[in-house]
């Protein structure tokens, strides 16, 4: 019998099924005649890319030495930037992407922003909006389109004004706390019935006709949103409140107790919109502005609803952003390689 494998010791973004370094390692090992055929050449990259990819690589302490070559040309040269923090370094690629175009070197439609995780892309697409750049989220769903990211910002607009109905339907059962269809249309009767409105009637759940545990449970989560409510009229930064919403609504723990990769990717977005917060709070500082969660939802809002620019020739395509996972297979004339 004869076996063929193929592998390359120098990839990992497999790992999540089970790839591990070991079954190339140990390979040899199990079978010491086995014929070992380096493919080192690259037939995608210029010189350039690849001696800086060779360099920064042959730092692991783990891997089957190789090298790999191009006769593509050496190419342009790599640019290095250390950015100062996340929104320094997303603020450097809007105004290369500017000054690549301008002079006539690359457009927007040939150009990709790689990062990390998920989470990542928020400081991108704000920096970018705000900078009338078009662009694309590829493999995942713009930051603010995110569930948990609405979930958390309906939270807290409820917090700000408990009379929003709209954001009050969205998480008075979110996550389950057993206030379902049929107890919300025992709300809206009594609502009807009284001339109130639904927050008013939630605070008056005991005369809807709910069974004892449906009604604790909205006992509870009026208690719950009345207490967060508290922290806005002492005046609490927002992001205090947002992260107190977080622990206090159970969004955090359903996430936490989920044994679903994805949900770590849904907590690091959560986090990332306390950031956000914590941002809007520098800024208004630095400005002389005073600080409310009602002036952040609004700040928000701003980015939140831009207008998205069509794709078309005068704005030469969208700039794609994803994370180095999506991108594999892909290629792209102009890349940024950020985080």
């Amino acid at each position: 019998a004869e076996l063929c494998v193929v592998g390359d010791a120098d990839q990992s973004i497999y790992g999540f099924r089970g790839a591990t370094i070991r079954n190339i390692m140990q390979f040899e090992e199990d079978y010491p005649d086995a014929t070992t055929i380096l493919l080192e050449q690259n037939y995608r990259s210029t010189q350039n890319i690849l001696s800086a990819a060779n360099a920064v690589i042959s730092l692991n302490e783990a891997r089957k030495e190789k090298n790999l070559w191009s006769d593509a040309g050496s190419g342009a040269k790599l640019t290095g930037f250390v950015a100062e923090n996340e929104h320094h370094e997303a603020e450097f690629v809007r105004d290369e992407l500017f000054r690549l175009q301008r002079e006539g070197l690359t457009n927007f439609g040939d150009t990709a922003v790689f990062y990390r995780t998920n989470a990542q892309s928020r400081v991108f697409e704000e920096v970018f909006m705000r900078a009338t750049i078009p662009y694309k989220v590829v493999g995942g769903v713009r930051f603010y389109e995110r569930k948990e990211v609405k979930d958390l910002l309906a939270y807290l607009r409820v917090i700000v004004n408990p009379d929003d109905e709209v954001s009050m339907r969205r998480v008075i059962n979110t996550p389950k706390r057993g206030i379902g269809d049929r107890a919300i249309d025992n709300i809206d009767d009594l609502a009807k019935r009284e001339g109130i409105g639904f927050w008013s009637a939630l605070n008056r759940a005991s005369e809807a006709g709910l069974t004892p545990k449906t009604s604790a449970s909205i006992s509870q989560f009026v208690a719950m949103i009345s207490a967060l409510r508290v922290l806005v009229e002492a005046k609490r930064p927002p992001s205090t409140i947002a992260a107190a919403a977080l622990e206090q609504s159970g969004l955090l723990d359903e996430l936490r107790d989920s044994h679903d990769p994805q949900d770590e990717v849904r907590i690091e977005n959560l986090e990332e919109l306390v950031a956000v917060a914590e941002e809007y709070q520098e800024r208004e500082v630095d400005e002389g502005e005073e600080i409310s969660l009602a002036g952040f939802l609004e700040d928000v809002a701003l980015v939140a609803d831009a207008d998205e620019i069509p794709e078309g020739e005068d704005h030469g395509g969208v700039v794609t952003l994803m994370t180095l996972h999506t991108a594999k297979g892909l290629e792209f004339p102009t890349v940024f390689l950020t985080g």
